[in-house]
């Protein structure tokens, strides 16, 4: 994550790229505190704590909080579509990003913690958060009050 975002510091230059590396980190605070809040209304079980689905999976952890949607998805998709989308005019190269989330949430799946439709809603919504803070990261970045020397 540190060559993240020393490579959006230096494609950025300075000033901005502490805008866009800030706006990373409000994309990710957000995503995380509306995936929680959906957990505990939603409170779907995961599939390891279902008796029925206990013998037939493989268990590997036992997490005791609530199941849809994905926090893991939601925040990886997140934090790698908003890298993509501000990055890609520097590197064509960014796009194998996806290969960590894409990992990631294969392994939620796996180890027993996760359903399918947690991880594409989870994936859905990280993504989508992160297509919001760009818009807002590049309205701020077009503003030329903020960044007068």
């Amino acid at each position: 994550m540190d060559s993240i975002i020393y490579f959006i510091l230096y494609s950025y230059r300075f000033k901005k790229g502490i805008v866009v590396a800030f706006f990373l980190l409000l994309t990710v605070v957000v995503t995380m505190l509306f995936t929680d809040m959906v957990k505990d209304y939603v409170a779907r079980l995961r599939p390891n704590n279902v008796e029925v689905l206990g013998e037939l999976i493989r268990i590997l952890q036992k997490p005791s909080n609530y199941s849809f949607f994905s926090g893991h998805a939601s925040s990886s998709f997140s934090i790698a579509t908003f890298i993509v989308l501000m990055l890609r005019k520097f590197s064509k190269w960014i796009y194998l990003i996806y290969l960590w989330p894409l990992i990631f949430v294969m392994s939620r799946i796996f180890i027993g913690v996760h359903y399918p439709s947690d991880i594409f809603v989870g994936a859905l919504v990280g993504t989508s958060f992160a297509w919001i803070f760009v818009i807002f990261c590049y309205k701020t970045l077009a503003s030329k009050s903020l960044f007068k020397s």
